[in-house]
């Protein structure tokens, strides 16, 4: 995966994370390419070799647009009868029904 400066990424255990520059550094004679991210919440700066984005789960987060169709998703109140084996999509949507149907009556018991 393949990442500009200015893109808002997600990284596991630390959050979101925006790309800020994209350099090649040499290390003990070897010369690689890293993604430099400011980490939003703490103000830090992780450097993650380009060839190992995928090795510590670096994704872009999702948009605007996406977050408020995952809430209206979670957030109807309606529960899915319908269970399947397994998630075919990858995509939100998908992933947040099967979850939502777990979780509601939890919480309208309280």
């Amino acid at each position: 995966m393949t990442f500009q400066v200015g893109d808002k990424v997600i990284y596991p255990n630390h959050g979101l994370g925006i790309v800020e520059r994209i350099e090649e550094k040499t290390i003990l004679g070897t010369t690689c390419g890293f993604f430099h991210l400011r980490i939003v919440s703490n103000d830090t700066t992780v450097l993650v070799p380009v060839a190992n984005v995928d090795g510590v789960g670096l994704r872009k987060a999702i948009t605007d647009e996406e977050v408020e169709r995952l809430f209206s998703l979670l957030g109807d109140g309606k529960i899915d009868t319908i269970r399947t084996g397994k998630v075919v999509s990858r995509t939100i949507p998908t992933r947040c029904v099967p979850v939502r149907s777990m979780t509601w009556p939890t919480f309208s018991r309280a």
